[in-house]
C-alpha cells in the first residue's frame, strides 16, 4: 500500500478580457480612455500550491506473485482565486465591469460603483478541483533475484479502467447601491434610493473522463535507495458539462417595506446563453511519476517524488464567456427590452487542454 500527500499545481485559468476597471470619473472606466486602468485581470488567473492525497494499493493472486490487481485514486483540495474591490459609501473609487457593446463594437461599461452616484463592490470567484481512480490487473514482467549482487530491478505492466473528474467554476458579482438624489435603471424602470441592485454571472464545468489505461511502473534498488519510474496513458471519452447562470436582482424601498425583483439575465451570463449544455469529446491523459525513496525496513520505504498529468480536451470557464454584450439583455441598462436584439456568436463549449504537475511525499508498505 502507497499513501501519499501531493503538494502540486494547476493549470491557471484562462481569461478572454478583463472583469474590473477603475479610472476618473471622466473616463467612465472604459478601456481606452487615457486614465483607465485594468483591475483585474491582465493574464490568467493562478491558484499558487494545492494540496491532495493519493491512496494506491493492491495485492498478488498466486505464490510466484506475477500476476494481480491494484487501484488507485487521488484528489485535490477545491483552490479558489479571489479578487474583490469595494467603493467608499461615497462611491469611490469608480469600479466598472466593461464589455463589448455588441450593436455598436465599441467599448462599453456596467458601471458598479460612480462617486456621489452610486456605491458598491466586485467580486471574481474561480476555483478548481480534481479527482480520479482507477483499478486493473498488473504483470510483473521482470524481476531480480533476491540473492543478486548490485542494483535490483522490478518491472510491473498495467491494465486499467481510469476516471477522472475535474470540477471548476468562475463566478462574477457585483452590487450597487444607489445614493440619495440620483436614479438607477433596472428592468426598464428608474429607482431611487434606498435601492440595490446585483448583477450575478456564473460559468460551472464539470469534465468526466471515462476510459481505458495502459503503462508500466518499474523500481531499482541499490542498498537501501530506491529509484522509481511510471508512465501511463489513458484513452476515453470526455463527458463534459457547462451550466451558464445569469441573474440581476433589485432590492428597493426602506427595510421594513423592501421589494425583491429578479431578473435571469446577468451581463457576460444572460439570456442569449443560459442553460446547460453537454457534449462528449475523445480525449487521451498520460502521466509520469518519478520518485526517489529509502528502505528502512523490509516492509517501509519511504519516498520523494514528481507528478505530471495532462488532459488533452477539457471545457474551462474562462473559455466559454464572451465579452461581447447586447446591452439591450441586460436589465440594468436603460435599453434592456428595446429592439430585436443583437445576434451574439457564444462560445459555449470551447476546448482547451488541462494539467496538474507537482511533488509527492509519501510511504509504502508491503507485506
Amino acid at each position: 500500500m502507497n499513501t501519499e500527500y501531493l503538494l502540486w499545481f494547476a493549470q491557471s485559468q484562462p481569461t478572454v478580457f478583463p472583469f474590473v476597471t477603475t479610472s476618473a470619473p471622466v473616463a467612465g472606466g472604459v478601456i481606452g480612455n487615457t486614465s483607465t486602468q485594468i483591475l483585474h485581470s491582465n493574464g490568467d488567473l493562478g491558484y499558487n500550491t494545492i494540496s491532495g492525497f493519493r491512496v494506491t494499493g493492491g495485492w498478488f493472486r498466486d505464490d510466484d506473485r506475477r500476476h494481480g490487481i491494484y487501484a488507485s485514486g487521488f484528489a485535490t483540495e477545491q483552490k479558489a482565486n479571489i479578487f474583490s474591490a469595494v467603493s467608499d459609501a461615497t462611491g469611490q473609487p469608480l469600479l466598472a465591469r466593461p464589455f463589448i457593446n455588441a450593436g455598436s463594437g465599441l467599448m462599453s461599461v456596467l458601471t458598479v460603483s460612480f462617486p456621489t452616484f452610486v456605491s458598491g463592490g466586485v467580486t471574481v470567484y474561480t476555483s478548481t478541483k480534481t479527482w480520479g481512480a482507477e483499478i486493473g490487473p498488473i504483470l510483473n514482467v521482470y524481476r531480480s533475484c533476491p540473492e543478486d549482487e548490485g542494483c535490483l530491478w522490478n518491472i510491473d505492466l498495467l491494465g486499467a479502467f481510469r476516471f477522472l473528474q475535474v470540477d471548476e467554476d468562475l463566478k462574477i458579482n457585483s452590487a450597487s447601491n444607489v445614493l440619495p438624489g440620483n436614479t438607477l435603471a433596472f428592468d426598464g424602470k428608474l429607482y431611487g434610493a434606498p435601492a440595490q441592485v446585483s448583477v450575478n454571472d456564473s460559468f460551472d464545468t464539470l469534465n468526466q473522463f471515462y476510459g481505458g489505461q495502459v503503462g508500466f511502473n518499474s523500481e531499482v534498488r541499490y542498498c537501501r535507495t530506491v529509484l522509481s519510474l511510471g508512465a501511463k496513458i489513458a484513452l476515453g471519452v470526455m463527458h463534459e458539462r457547462l451550466d451558464i447562470n445569469g441573474t440581476s436582482t433589485l432590492v428597493s424601498g426602506p427595510f421594513a417595506q423592501s421589494t425583491r425583483s429578479v431578473v435571469r439575465s446577468g451581463l457576460y451570463a444572460n439570456s442569449t446563453n443560459n442553460g446547460r449544455f453537454n457534449e462528449d469529446e475523445f480525449a487521451v491523459i498520460p502521466e509520469i511519476n518519478v520518485g526517489l525513496g529509502y528502505t528502512w525496513r523490509s516492509w517501509l520505504t519511504t519516498h520523494v517524488g514528481y507528478n505530471f498529468l495532462f488532459v488533452s480536451r477539457v471545457v474551462r470557464p474562462g473559455n466559454v464567456y464572451s465579452p461581447v454584450v447586447d446591452p439591450a439583455v441586460v436589465p440594468t441598462s436603460p435599453s434592456f427590452g428595446l429592439g430585436g436584439g443583437v445576434p451574439v456568436a457564444n462560445p459555449f463549449m470551447r476546448q482547451s487542454d488541462f494539467w496538474l504537475q507537482g511533488v509527492n511525499f509519501g510511504f509504502t508498505i508491503r507485506y
